[in-house]
C-alpha cells in the first residue's frame, strides 16, 4: 500500500541483594529510564568486505578526523593571540544559507502471521498507540512539525532531529510502505540461535519486506537510489545512482527485544543496523545491502540512532557489555558517554523512552561535518604545543543552540606511541596499510637452492593482529609446476576470507610466535619461498615477520633480519622495517551543553537524574582502536569496553565530580549515573535522590559543589569503580569556565598550558 512522499573497589554487598536486583529490574523495565540496550552490529559508510558486510569510513574522512585540523571555520581567539574577552551574551541560531544535503529513506512496515500489527497492548509499552498507522511513521520520521505522542503531546520527529543537529544543512525525506505480512511467524526471524546470534533470520525478513514493497505499483525504487555510497565506479562521486537502494528502515510489529520483547520475549528482534550482502530485489534491477530495523513502538530516538549508523556513526556505548565484577545490580560499568549522546543511551531520553533524544557527541558531529559538509560543527582547532601559560579566552555556544561562536574547541596532543607488534629484537618486517576498498597482496620473497639438499626447514617469528573475515597470512612455495600453500605449526584452514586458499594464519597471535614449515618435499629443486599477507582494507594492524631462516643438514641456507642494513636476495612488496610502535592521535573536544532545544532530554537520565549543564571535556584516544582491528587511519567502532581496561578507552567524558554515587546496598552505580554531573560549571549542581517502588533500594547524590576548572594532571579516576573513571595524559593543560551568559547559552572559557 503506497503512502505519499513526505518531506520535510569492591564493596561487600548488603543482605537483600536479590531483592535489590528485583527492584532494579522494575526500573530497567520502565522504558523511560532504560539502561544501555544491546544491538547487533553496525556497519559504517565504507568499503565492501568479502563476506558482503561493510565497515569503516572513507580514508579521506579518517584523515580529516585523525590527522590535522577539521575543515571548519575557526572562531574566537587563536592560541596566543588577543583574547575574546567580551561578555558571553546570548546564543541565537546560526543561519545556514549553504546547500542542503537531502537523503531519501524507504521505510517498510511488516508484521507476522502470529503477531499482526496492533497486537501490542498498553501494558507492554508507554509509547502505545491503538493504531500504528502508516501516517504515524510518516510523521515520526519525516514531519517538519513533529508528530503526535500517545498522550496528545507534540514530539520531535527524526527529520527535525537531524535538521537541528546539522544546523539546517541536512534533511531526510521519504516514503512509508506497508503494512506487509511476513511469510513465517515471528520466532523464525527473531529467535536466538544455538551459536549465540541474537536473531535467526532478520536478513530474510528485510528481503521479504523490500520484495513486497517493490511489487507495490506505487513504489518507485529509482527514487531511493541517488547515492553511490561505495563509489563503485571509482570516480569520486558519491552522489550518483549505483543500483543499490540507499536507506531502508524496516519496522516490525513487536516490541524491541532490548525492552524485553513484549509478548514475544526472546523471539523478538533487537533493533540494529546491518547488511544483507548486495542481494537482488526480484527482477527490478536493484539491489539491497544496508538496512536498519526498529520495533513497532520505536520513537525518533531509536530511529535516529540506527539511522546515524547508516550515516557512518559508530556506537559510543560499550558494545561488549564488559563486566568488572563490582556490582550485581549493574554488572557492566558502561562507557563514559551515557545520555550525553544519542549514539549511546541518549537515544532513550525522554519521559517516554526515545521521544526526546539528546544531541550527538562532538565526535559524531565532527565525523558528519567531515563526511557530509554543511553546518554540523564549527569551531577552533588548537594544538597543545601552541598553548601558553597566559592562555586565551574562547566563547562556546550551547550545542543545542548553535550561535555565532564556537560549537567546539579541539585540542590536539602529541601523538601517543603504542607498541602493537613486537619484533624479536630491534625491527621486523611489517605489512603496510591497505588501500581503501581494494585487495592487497603483500609479499616477502627469496630464491632458495635445494638442489643438493635432502631436507630443509623454514623458521621465522610472527606477530599478527588481523581480521579472519578479510585477511590471512600464508607461506607459499613457488615451484616450476606451480605455487603450493604450505602447512605449518601455526596454520589452519578456518579463515573465513573469501580469497582463502588452503592453510594460513589469521586472527590475533597475542604476541610473538615461532613458526616452522617443512620444505623437505622440495629437496633437489630450485624454489622461491614467499611469505604473504592477503587483505582487504580493514582496521587491523596486520602481520610482522622477523628472523627468517632456512636450515638443512648442511647448515644455514638463508637468513634475513629486518635489522640488517643489507638483506640481499629479499624481494619485498608492501612490507617495511618497523619496531612495531604505532603513533596514535589523541585529543580533547570541549563543548557547552544546556537543557535547551534537543538537549532538553538531558533533564531526565537514568533514575530520573538530571544531567548537569555546563562545559564538557571529551577525551578521544584513537589508540583504543576499532573493536575489529587497529589501523589508525580508519574511523570505525572504537573500543569502549571500559571494564577490560579501566580508566581507558576510545571516547569518554572527563567527570568534573568524581564523588562516587552509590546504591543503598553499597554497590556503585554505573557510568550512566556517575557522569550525570560530568560538566564543569559555575553553578551548583542539583541534588538527586531515587527510591524504588517498594522502598528497599535507593540511590542519591548530595555532592552539589560545582567545579569550574579542568586540570589535566588532576585525578579523574574512580577509586571505587575504576572503569567509571578516566586516566589522562599530564601535559599541563587547564580549561576553566570564566563566565556565562544570562540564559547560559554562551560560556566563556580560558585554555592554558603550564609546562
Amino acid at each position: 500500500m503506497l503512502k505519499k512522499i513526505v518531506t520535510g573497589v569492591s564493596l561487600a554487598l548488603a543482605t537483600g541483594s536479590v531483592a535489590a536486583q528485583a527492584e532494579l529490574n522494575v526500573v530497567n523495565n520502565d522504558s523511560a529510564i532504560q539502561n544501555l540496550k544491546p544491538e547487533i552490529k553496525t556497519g559504517h559508510t565504507g568499503h565492501i568486505q568479502a563476506n558482503g558486510e561493510y565497515k569503516g569510513g572513507s580514508e579521506e574522512v579518517a584523515r580529516k578526523l585523525h590527522v590535522g585540523n577539521l575543515l571548519n571555520v575557526a572562531r574566537g581567539a587563536e592560541s596566543g593571540s588577543g583574547e575574546d574577552s567580551s561578555a558571553p551574551g546570548v546564543a541565537t541560531g546560526r543561519e545556514w544559507t549553504g546547500p542542503v544535503t537531502t537523503d531519501r529513506i524507504l521505510a517498510i512496515l511488516i508484521d507476522f502471521p502470529d503477531y499482526p500489527v496492533n497486537a501490542v497492548t498498553p501494558n507492554l509499552t508507554r509509547n502505545y498507540y491503538p493504531d500504528y498507522s502508516v501516517e504515524h511513521y510518516e510523521n515520526m520520521l519525516f514531519s517538519e512539525h513533529g508528530y503526535t505522542g500517545p498522550n496528545g503531546q507534540n514530539l520531535i520527529s527524526m527529520q527535525q532531529y537531524f535538521a537541528d543537529q546539522s544546523g539546517g544543512s541536512y534533511n531526510v525525506v521519504g516514503q512509508v510502505a506497508g503494512w506487509y505480512r511476513a511469510q513465517f511467524n515471528a520466532a523464525h526471524y527473531g529467535a536466538p540461535t544455538a551459536n549465540g546470534r541474537k536473531d535467526s533470520r532478520v536478513g530474510d525478513l528485510v528481503l521479504e519486506a523490500i520484495t513486497q514493497a517493490a511489487q507495490d505499483p506505487n513504489i518507485d525504487l529509482s527514487y531511493f537510489d541517488q547515492e553511490d555510497r561505495y563509489d563503485y565506479d571509482n570516480d569520486g562521486d558519491f552522489r550518483e545512482p549505483d543500483g543499490i537502494i540507499d536507506h531502508i528502515m524496516v519496522y516490525h510489529s513487536s516490541i524491541d527485544q532490548a525492552a524485553g520483547g513484549g509478548a514475544l520475549g526472546a523471539d523478538a528482534i533487537w533493533s540494529h543496523r546491518s547488511s544483507v550482502g548486495f542481494k537482488e530485489i526480484g527482477d527490478t534491477g536493484y539491489r539491497i545491502h544496508d538496512y536498519t530495523v526498529q520495533p513497532v513502538d520505536g520513537a525518533a530516538g531509536v530511529s535516529a540512532h540506527e539511522y546515524g549508523h547508516d550515516l557512518g556513526l559508530p556506537d559510543e556505548y560499550d558494545t561488549k557489555y564488559s563486566v568488572d565484577g563490582l556490582s550485581t545490580l549493574q554488572p557492566a560499568p558502561g562507557s563514559l558517554v551515557g545520555h550525553w549522546s544519542a549514539m549511546s543511551s541518549g537515544s532513550y531520553a525522554g519521559e517516554i523512552s526515545g521521544t526526546a533524544p539528546t544531541g550527538l557527541s562532538p565526535f559524531a558531529k565532527q565525523y558528519l561535518q567531515a563526511s557530509l559538509g554543511g553546518n554540523w560543527f564549527v569551531g577552533t582547532n588548537l594544538h597543545a604545543d601552541d598553548l601558553s601559560p597566559a592562555g586565551a579566552v574562547y566563547k562556546l555556544d550551547a550545542a543545542s543552540v548553535r550561535g555565532n561562536n564556537n560549537d567546539f574547541i579541539r585540542i590536539d596532543l602529541d601523538d601517543k606511541p603504542v607498541q602493537r607488534l613486537a619484533p624479536n629484537d630491534g625491527q621486523g618486517f611489517i605489512s603496510s596499510a591497505i588501500p581503501d576498498s581494494n585487495l592487497s597482496i603483500q609479499t616477502i620473497d627469496f630464491a632458495l637452492d635445494l638442489t643438493t639438499e635432502t631436507a630443509a626447514n623454514l623458521t621465522f617469528t610472527a606477530d599478527y593482529d588481523t581480521d579472519s573475515n578479510n585477511s590471512l597470512a600464508q607461506v607459499r612455495v613457488i615451484h616450476s609446476s606451480g605455487a603450493y600453500v604450505m602447512r605449518g605449526n601455526i596454520t589452519d584452514t578456518n579463515a573465513r576470507f573469501s580469497q582463502f586458499i588452503g592453510h594460513g594464519f589469521h586472527g590475533k597471535s597475542d604476541g610473538r610466535v615461532n613458526a616452522e614449515f617443512d620444505l623437505s618435499a622440495f629437496a633437489g629443486e630450485q624454489i622461491t619461498v614467499s611469505l604473504q599477507y592477503w587483505a582487504f582494507e580493514s582496521g587491523y594492524i596486520g602481520t610482522m615477520f622477523d628472523d627468517i631462516e632456512v636450515t638443512s643438514n648442511n647448515g644455514t641456507l638463508a637468513s634475513f633480519d629486518a635489522d640488517n642494513a643489507n638483506n640481499d636476495g629479499l624481494v619485498i612488496n608492501g612490507f617495511e622495517p618497523s619496531n612495531g610502535v604505532f603513533d596514535y592521535p589523541h585529543y580533547y573536544l570541549v563543548e557547552w551543553r544546556q537543557h535547551k532545544g534537543v538537549d532538553a532530554g538531558l533533564a531526565r537520565g537514568d533514575f530520573g537524574a538530571s544531567y548537569t549543564p555546563g562545559m564538557l571535556v571529551w577525551y578521544v584516544d584513537t589508540s583504543y582502536r576499532p573493536e575489529n582491528g587497529g589501523n589508525k587511519n580508519t574511523v570505525t567502532q572504537g573500543d569502549n569496553s571500559v571494564a577490560n581496561h579501566p580508566g581507558e578507552g576510545w571516547l569518554g567524558l572527563v567527570d568534573a565530580d568524581r564523588n562516587p554515587i552509590l546504591f543503598s546496598n553499597g554497590e556503585m552505580a554505573n557510568s550512566n549515573l556517575q557522569i550525570s554531573d560530568a560538566a564543569f560549571s559555575l553553578d551548583l549542581q542539583k541534588p538527586f535522590s531515587w527510591v524504588s517502588r517498594l522502598g528497599t533500594l535507593s540511590v542519591n547524590d548530595w555532592f552539589i559543589n560545582n567545579n569550574p576548572r579542568f586540570i589535566d594532571w588532576d585525578d579523574y579516576s574512580n577509586y571505587l569503580r575504576p572503569a567509571t573513571g578516566r586516566k589522562l595524559p599530564s601535559q599541563g593543560i587547564i580549561i576553566e569556565v570564566l563566565e556565562q551568559g544570562a540564559d547560559k547559552t554562551v560560556g566563556s572559557i580560558r585554555i592554558s598550558k603550564h609546562w
